[in-house]
């Protein structure tokens, strides 16, 4: 028979099985938030970035970039990091060619001042010991050499933007010379901030994103295989 005793330690160990239960949850639920606004703070910080930098170099987005792209990432290890033109020659030519970009033409019209890309979200993604148990190896690693390039570009940019200060004001449209801003921004930053977005939509699904539209563009551009 079952005494009081074994009644009330029958009762204690469901109670500890229970507790245990919702402690887990609280703590998985708590992990999905986390990694949710990890994963949207960062892709709307690069999609801002390449809307900024497109306006700025390229009249006309080419709708092939994303699934020319794309497919650099099907046989990609997934502690690798992603092609870059700095890579070597042949890797710069082919990336080059794939978004019909001239690297020799160093200009952009005269303006007073222009912006610089951010890595904020970026940077704290990095400094934080969550970020990298909740987002793939790859992607983490990744985030790191687009963090530096972009202090790079935005070290590059100041030198542009200070030169600029100091000319006399030019007839508006007059190209100047970028003093290595434009060709540093695409060695650097401008595949890698692609590659990365690319790779999100690849590591996650569809609910995780606030912006399921840019989900569902970049998604689309994959499918369809230019």
């Amino acid at each position: 028979m079952c005494t009081i005793v074994d009644v009330l330690s029958i009762i204690a160990s469901i109670t500890t099985v229970i507790a245990l239960g919702i402690a887990l949850w609280q703590y998985c639920a708590v992990r999905s938030v986390q990694k949710k606004a990890f994963l949207n703070a960062i892709f709307d910080e690069i999609k801002h970035n390449l809307n900024i930098r497109r306006s700025l170099f390229f009249n006309i987005e080419s709708n092939v970039e994303y699934s020319k792209l794309n497919k650099l990432m099907d046989d990609l290890p997934m502690n690798a990091a992603y092609d870059n033109p700095t890579d070597s020659q042949k890797k710069k030519f082919e990336l080059y060619k794939m978004l019909n970009i001239d690297p020799s033409n160093d200009l952009l019209p005269y303006a007073t001042k222009y912006l610089p890309i951010n890595n904020n979200s970026i940077k704290t993604a990095l400094s934080s010991g969550l970020a990298h148990r909740l987002l793939p190896d790859r992607i983490i690693l990744n985030l790191g050499h687009l963090n530096y390039a972009i202090d790079r570009n935005r070290i590059r940019l100041e030198s542009f933007n200070d030169l600029l200060d100091k000319m006399n004001i030019p007839p508006s449209g007059t190209m100047v010379p970028t003093m290595g801003f434009l060709s540093d921004y695409l060695d650097w930053v401008h595949f890698r901030t692609y590659f990365v977005l690319i790779d999100m939509v690849y590591s996650f699904k569809r609910r995780e994103f606030v912006d399921k539209s840019e989900y569902d563009r970049i998604k689309s551009l994959y499918e369809k295989k230019i």
